[in-house]
This record gives structure tokens, C-alpha cells and sequence, in this order.
């Protein structure tokens, strides 16, 4: 889990999980079944958390776009498809915890778990349904939640499982590619079976992400698994968006300076005349060195003419014109100033 960006609380409960995994490979004491509940719980609160930032997130990009569609309009578009994939796993995991309770709970109904174990709640304004792991009475047991993940005996390599590091290995890409990152970087969550990642049980054989995750690990841990894998695909969903409302002002030009200008109408004035003049703030980057081009004579500066034309190399992101008066009457002159795209 390390590598991309979590709070420190993710990094306590993710460091809890760890400690409590190992320990269920040694014994499901009460204490330990107890401590998986309290994980669980951290990881639900702190997946809530992460989801209304992730919505606040998209309030502010939504708003961006809707005042310049044209600038943000293409990084929207993309936020829009990793929040779609973002969900689409989200909502299958949230299935699968319901299902590895009705496998497990396999006297009961769909509908009568609903009614035992389940609690209404809002997240973000929308109602939902929240499992109270506390309260289901076969939390402590492994084989047929074992056989549904990895399909012990007849069909090995065949469970929900292989389905879940798949739907997470697609989510994974699309935000690999969304930010721009190798496939091996470890900058985003949601590794399964990436090349140079190896498993081990505890006699020390290889295993596949699946079988180390899944094989006869008892309810209470298979939930809070699934929990802790909504909150490395949520955590991977913000800093997606986050990354992508970040590109939109590297197209921009920066300015790191202001300054208060005053451009007179004219540099002389006749008794009884007024002096007239243009005040304002403008806006530079001291650290840009822009290139300014001006021709005497012309109307405007062309492919044509511009061979011709005066160079002035700008400083601290300002250029002085100067001009020889070398006959009386009214004089033009055509020019553009030049500057590095922030794209490129």
C-alpha cells in the first residue's frame, strides 16, 4: 500500500490490518475477531470521509467547467470516466460483502440479511445500507466463503476473487493512464499480481494475490478486506481528480508579479490641454524572458516583414521600447511579443 498518497490515519488502520492479519494466522481469539470489527468500523468511517472529499472535489471541478468549457471541458470528460469506473467497483465490492454474507449465513435469505444485519445510513445525501459485522453470527468462519473467493478442490483459480483483482486491475489502469504513470508505479493502490509483488503463506510457499488475501480467512476479515480495498480504490479515485484538476492551470500562462502602470495618451502636453492617461495592473512573470519584435512603418507584422523587424529581448518579463526621432510627424509601428506556452 505504499507509495501512493494516504492520510495518516489510512496509514494507522492500514498498519492495524497488518498487525491483525498476522495475528489471525495464529489464532481467532475473541480479542482478534473483536479487533477486526473495530478495523472494519475505522475503515468504513474513514472511506466516508474520503468519499465527500472526493465529492467536494468534483463540485469544484464541475463548477470550472461550467464557467470555461472550452479550457476544462477535456479534463472533465476524464474525471467523468475514472469517477464511472471508480464506482462500478465500488458498488460490486459493496455487493460482494452481501453475498459473503449470504454464503456464509446459508439458512438465511437474501432478503431476511437485509433485515438482520443491515442498517439504513446516508453517505454524501444518499441513502444506503450498512452491514453491522458485529452482529452476524457466523463471522468467525472460513470454508464456505473460502470455496466461494478461490473455489477450493474442483475449480481452483475460479472464485470471486479472480473477478475482483481483475474489475481492480481496470481501475488501476485507468488511472495509470490518467495520470500519466508507468505500470509498475507504485503511486496508485490496487495491486493484485503486478510483476515483482510475490505473496507467501505461512510456510513460506508462493501464493497469488487472491489465494493470500482469500484461503481460509474467516468472514470478519474478508469484509474488512473488501472495506480496505474501497478505500485504496477511493483514495486512487481523488488524487486522479485532484491530478487532473491540477492540469488544468499548467495550460495557463503564470504570473508571479503585479505592478501599477500608467500609459499616457501622450508624452507632452500644450498649456491649457488635458493630460490624459490609461492606469492599470499588469500582470508579468519575472522569470519569463519573452521575445518582442517590432517594425517602424508597419501596420502590422506579417511573415513578410518580420525578417525586418527590431528584436528586444525582455527582462524579468518586461521590455523597454526605444525609438530615434528622426523627423517630425506622426510615426507607426507593428509588433508582437513572443512567450513560451505553458503546454509545450
Amino acid at each position: 500500500m505504499a507509495g501512493y498518497k494516504e492520510t495518516p490515519r489510512q496509514k494507522m488502520i492500514a498498519m492495524m490490518y497488518l498487525v491483525l492479519y498476522a495475528l489471525l494466522a495464529l489464532n481467532v481469539s475473541k480479542e482478534v475477531l473483536n479487533a477486526f470489527i473495530v478495523v472494519n468500523e475505522s475503515m468504513e468511517s474513514t472511506n466516508a470521509s474520503t468519499a465527500a472529499k472526493i465529492n467536494d472535489a468534483y463540485k469544484k471541478f464541475q463548477l470550472q467547467n461550467s464557467l470555461n468549457p472550452e479550457k476544462v471541458g477535456p479534463y472533465w470528460e476524464k474525471a467523468q470516466v475514472v469517477r464511472e469506473k471508480a464506482n462500478q467497483l465500488v458498488k460490486y465490492i459493496e455487493d460482494q460483502e452481501l453475498k459473503l454474507v449470504e454464503v456464509s449465513e446459508s439458512r438465511l435469505t437474501k432478503q431476511e440479511i437485509l433485515d438482520k444485519y443491515y442498517r439504513d445510513t446516508i453517505i454524501n445525501g444518499t441513502k444506503t445500507k450498512y452491514l453491522m459485522l458485529s452482529e452476524v453470527e457466523t463471522k468467525d468462519k472460513y470454508n464456505a466463503t473460502t470455496h466461494y473467493m478461490v473455489r477450493t478442490g474442483d475449480k481452483p483459480g475460479e472464485g470471486e476473487a479472480y473477478v475482483l483483482s481483475k474489475k481492480m486491475q481496470d481501475l488501476r489502469d485507468v488511472i495509470l493512464k490518467t495520470m500519466n504513470l508507468p505500470e509498475d508505479s507504485r503511486k496508485v493502490g490496487l495491486i493484485t499480481n503486478m510483476k515483482g509483488v510475490t505473496y507467501r503463506d505461512n510456510d513460506g510457499q508462493r501464493q497469488d494475490w487472491e489465494q493470500h488475501n482469500f484461503y481460509f480467512t474467516i468472514l470478519a476479515a474478508d469484509i474488512t478486506i473488501l472495506n480496505r480495498i474501497i478505500g485504496e480504490a477511493r483514495t486512487a479515485e481523488y488524487n486522479a481528480v485532484n491530478y487532473l484538476y491540477g492540469s488544468i492551470s499548467e495550460t495557463s500562462f503564470k504570473f508571479d508579479e503585479v505592478a501599477a502602470k500608467v500609459i499616457p495618451k501622450s508624452t507632452y502636453i500644450l498649456q491649457g490641454q488635458k493630460y490624459q492617461a490609461d492606469v492599470l495592473v499588469a500582470a508579468y512573470d519575472k522569470k519569463t524572458e519573452s521575445t518582442i519584435k517590432v517594425l517602424q512603418g508597419a501596420d502590422t507584422l506579417t511573415a513578410a516583414n518580420v525578417s525586418r523587424a527590431q528584436i528586444i529581448k525582455g527582462q524579468a518579463g518586461m521590455g523597454k521600447l526605444e525609438f530615434h526621432a528622426t523627423k517630425p510627424g506622426p510615426h507607426k509601428y507593428a509588433g508582437v511579443i513572443e512567450m513560451v506556452d505553458p503546454k509545450t
